[in-house]
């Protein structure tokens, strides 16, 4: 019970001195031998990942008295290891696209697929990254985990058939391809863990993927639908991908990479209906389009671009 009292709040009389880059001074007022503890906010993260070190000393009126550099490694020092995080390495090169049904298909909908993307619509999301550093499998994990989590508002469709992990290790045919060369990056095993997913999360495992080094790109592929309107989006919210292992993962250690993404830029949809009172073949008709929804008050447009199928045409001074 003792022990844990040691734990339970913060010791009191510390305050910042003087504060400068990646050092700070303490005003302190404690005895030796006495437990102390104590926090600092607002510290901003390295870009470079790897085991967080730290050098402290004490002094009384300048001189310095106790000190401890360089702390602490994993299992140092001997006599009484310290307990220090770890800083996951950064991401490289990370990025994303979102794409609608009529982005994946732009060769039979060019004028659809330059259409931004909306709410409450299906699309395939890509994300492509590289490793900061090399990733080597633990002797103590059986395999690598890669995980995604989306934005508040995002449902994503937990289906092995319309996913995929990708390395460019070479290029295999593209068998859904309608133009171009028809190549792609080749696909990777990997189990999609239903358990530790959902909506919001996917977490899939890479079988027999024990090394992950810095000049291949990666890829996830998968569907997600988009939030249905932007009053249950959370401002500034990201895309996070991590990698990991299932030993850290049970272990409850840092993941080794990480990345975060800006949000995609949503549009809401506008509903509307055309008609007409009569359509006889190759003549000028008159054509009624009514506008029942433009979304929310923020998107409220100043303009109405209508665009007419391929096969009809329009007079341009005959609209009113």
């Amino acid at each position: 019970m003792g022990r844990r009292l040691l734990w339970q709040g913060f010791t009191s009389g510390i305050s910042i001195q003087d504060g400068y880059r990646n050092e700070v001074t303490l005003r302190v007022n404690f005895d030796k031998n006495e437990y102390v503890r104590f926090r600092l906010a607002g510290i901003r993260i390295p870009w470079t990942g790897g085991q967080a070190l730290f050098t402290m000393y004490t002094s009384i009126v300048g001189q310095r008295q106790d000190e401890i550099e360089l702390c602490c490694y994993e299992g140092e020092p001997p006599e009484n290891p310290a307990t220090v995080f770890q800083v996951p390495y950064r991401l490289q090169g990370l990025r994303a696209v979102l794409q609608s049904e009529w982005d994946q298909e732009a060769f039979n909908f060019p004028i659809a697929s330059s259409m931004k993307t909306r709410l409450d619509e299906q699309h395939l999301v890509t994300i492509t990254f590289m490793v900061a550093d090399v990733i080597e499998l633990p002797p103590q994990a059986t395999q690598m985990v890669m995980i995604v989590r989306a934005p508040v508002g995002y449902s994503i469709i937990l289906s092995d058939d319309l996913m995929d992990v990708r390395d460019s290790s070479f290029l295999v045919e593209d068998l859904t391809a309608t133009n171009g060369e028809g190549l792609r990056m080749r696909s990777l095993p990997f189990i999609l863990d239903l358990e530790e997913s959902n909506e919001r999360k996917i977490q899939v495992g890479l079988p027999g993927l024990r090394r992950m080094v810095m000049d291949l790109e990666f890829r996830i592929l998968f569907q997600a639908v988009t939030p249905p309107k932007h009053a249950v989006r959370v401002r500034d919210d990201l895309w996070v991908v991590e990698i990991t292992d299932d030993y850290k993962l049970q272990q409850q250690l840092v993941s080794q990479q990480k990345g975060s993404l800006d949000d995609f830029e949503l549009l809401s949809k506008v509903n509307f209906t055309v008609a007409t009172p009569r359509a006889p073949p190759e003549v000028v008709i008159e054509l009624e389009v009514t506008l029942f929804d433009l979304g929310e008050k923020s998107e409220y447009p100043n303009r109405v671009d209508v665009y007419a199928p391929a096969v009809a045409s329009h007079l341009v001074n005959a609209s009113a």
